[in-house]
């Protein structure tokens, strides 16, 4: 083989992609990617390493045979039954030692020249399903393989887990695949069936998107036993010396670091996009959160309006009702006749109550049937506030399950951290509005002790009532100044008694209409008072829950324009590397 040439040109393009390597480093770190921070720190203590070939098939095709023949040194072990039960990595070494890393992974070290340029993996068969971490352990080290070469047994090179295992590696890797078509010397006497077998095997590889798929059909078994002629190596190692040993491995090893980063930064790419479009779609929810609650803000602000134009519809009947009553009673032969009928003589006869009795069942009445009318209306329109309060919770809980179902972020490998972290705060805030619905539910019964909006309404009903009899009461103790206290009237006086009751009685009807206008007035505004800040407060409970996914909302925007810089920045950093190694070395197959 010859030795390696490291000339002036490939040790620049060689700082450069350490260079790129190093920003998309960066980048991984920053996306907080453990799996993509780790496979792009091994790409780059990988660049210097050998060019490494990883040998894939399905159990017994003939790998390890292939890699023995391939070193003239019997490294693998080979038997009937399966025997590669780990991944084997085959490098130089001054002796020859064999390391085992972990129960499926062992490092074995030979003092062979090619292996100078060369490091060799052998895996176990891809239908080998019976030990899943060697499968974890093969993907692992294709993102970091500059070469794969697929052995089939030319007998039957149709195997189903192989060719899938195939598109994964040309799909997901875009690697460098060529084909081996092992143990020939089982067709040696039917070259018609080798080519038909070598012929379908180029078609498959054509249809996973190869498009000119290199194959080799070679015999292990004759290449051991001394055969070189006809088995086929000879191709293969004019292969190796063509494209690979020398100052070609280490263009191919910097064109395929440059092609793995390219992938990686694709993918971040189609991550960043997913990314973007769940932004929007959050902001877009986001809004409508926002919109909703002004909304049914305003909604609220017209239901307490409502509720305090049926409350006081409902109080000014009861009081007009009672003021009928009052103007009736005042009257002058009202007034004469209680106060007759409970004269001495007269009483025992009669069970009229006198004008001080009549004074305190209206006074008891008034404040009974005022604090009922306004208990009752309170109840019936708060309820309606309350139910519209429930209505906008259940409208964000609906919309909240709607923006957690099906989201894109959760199909993306790149940024699961950040699909769990949203999942969880949308989670905080579904169960936030699902015990608020429930809670609330269970306070939309009147009178509770539970529920601000019915305290409310024992504070404004009692208070609406006390206020209003205080008035009326002080405007009755003093508009009335006739003897009302079982004293005889005397005819003399009559008339002049008469014209002072009818002008008190004016008076007292007057002023009670005029505590009623301020009692009304002074309800308004407790209502306005108590109602509107418990909406307002509402409201501001309400963002203060989605202040977290707020801060989540302005975080994202920064990191996906910071991490959509960096991307594109390093992407065509490398597109320009891409670009000179393939004008520089043309001739060489790159591809």
């Amino acid at each position: 083989m010859n030795d390696q040439i490291f000339d002036q040109q490939l040790q620049y393009y060689r700082t450069d992609l350490a260079t790129h390597l190093k920003a998309l480093q960066d980048i991984s770190i920053a996306v907080g990617n453990k799996e993509l921070t780790d496979w792009v720190s091994e790409l780059r203590m990988r660049t210097t390493d050998p060019f490494m070939f990883v040998v894939v098939g399905e159990v017994k095709a003939g790998k390890s045979s292939f890699i023995n023949a391939l070193l003239s040194r019997d490294i693998c072990k080979v038997a009937p039954d399966p025997c590669t039960d780990t991944v084997q990595q085959i490098v130089y070494g001054e002796k020859e030692s064999t390391h085992v890393l972990n129960e499926h992974l062992k490092k074995i070290t030979l003092p062979i020249d090619i292996l100078k340029e060369l490091a060799i993996v052998d895996t176990p068969g891809t239908n080998n399903v019976t030990i899943k971490e060697h499968q974890e352990i093969t993907e692992h080290f294709i993102p970091h393989s500059d070469l794969i070469i697929f052995v089939f047994p030319c007998i039957n090179p149709y195997q189903e887990s192989a060719w899938k295992f195939l598109s994964y590696i040309h799909q997901e890797w875009h690697k460098k695949v060529i084909f081996i078509l092992q143990q020939a010397d089982l067709l040696a006497a039917s070259p018609e069936g080798l080519n038909i077998n070598l012929n379908n095997v180029v078609r498959e590889a054509q249809k996973r998107g190869i498009d000119n798929p290199r194959t080799f059909c070679v015999s292990a078994k004759d290449e051991l036993a001394g055969q070189t002629d006809k088995s086929g190596f000879h191709l293969i190692r004019a292969y190796i010396q063509e494209n690979i040993t020398g100052s070609n491995a280490v263009v191919l090893k910097l064109h395929n670091g440059v092609k793995t980063a390219l992938h990686i930064l694709e993918q971040l790419q189609k991550g960043l996009q997913t990314r973007q479009g769940q932004l929007e779609a959050d902001q877009a929810f986001r809004l409508e959160v926002k919109q909703l609650l002004v909304q049914r803000e305003q909604h609220s602000i017209n239901e307490v309006d409502r509720v305090i134009n049926y409350t006081l519809e409902g109080y000014h009947k009861v009081a007009k009702d009672l003021e009928q009553e009052m103007s009736e009673e005042l009257g002058l032969f009202s007034l004469l006749g209680r106060t007759i009928k409970n004269l001495p003589l007269i009483n025992k006869l009669s069970n009229t109550k006198s004008f001080n009795e009549w004074l305190e069942d209206f006074k008891n009445r008034l404040q009974k049937e005022l604090t009922h009318v306004l208990q009752e209306r309170l109840n019936s329109g708060i309820f309606d506030v309350a139910h519209n309060v429930q209505q906008m919770v259940a409208q964000i809980e609906l919309k909240i399950q709607v923006t957690q179902k099906n989201p894109l972020i959760n199909n993306d490998t790149v940024f699961t951290h950040i699909a769990e972290k949203r999942n969880g705060i949308l989670g905080e805030l579904k169960e936030y509005f699902n015990i608020f619905v429930k809670n609330d539910g269970k306070h939309m019964q009147p009178m509770t002790d539970n529920n601000p909006l019915w305290n409310i309404v024992a504070v404004l009903a009692t208070g609406g009532g006390v206020t209003a009899v205080g008035g009326i009461l002080a405007t009755l103790s003093q508009g009335i100044w006739l003897d009302v206290t079982g004293g005889l009237v005397v005819a003399l006086g009559l008339v002049v008694v008469g014209g002072g009751a009818q002008w008190s009685k004016h008076q007292v009807i007057t002023e009670y209409n005029e505590n009623i206008q301020r009692t009304s007035e002074e309800l308004k505004r407790r209502i306005h008072e108590h109602l509107r800040p418990y909406i307002q407060n509402l409201k501001f409970d309400v963002d203060k829950h989605f202040l977290k996914f707020d801060a989540y909302l302005a975080n994202e925007a920064k990191d996906i324009a910071q991490l959509t810089t960096q991307q594109q920045q390093t992407q065509q950093a490398l597109e320009v590397l891409k670009n000179r190694l393939q004008n520089d070395y043309p001739n060489l197959a790159l591809e």
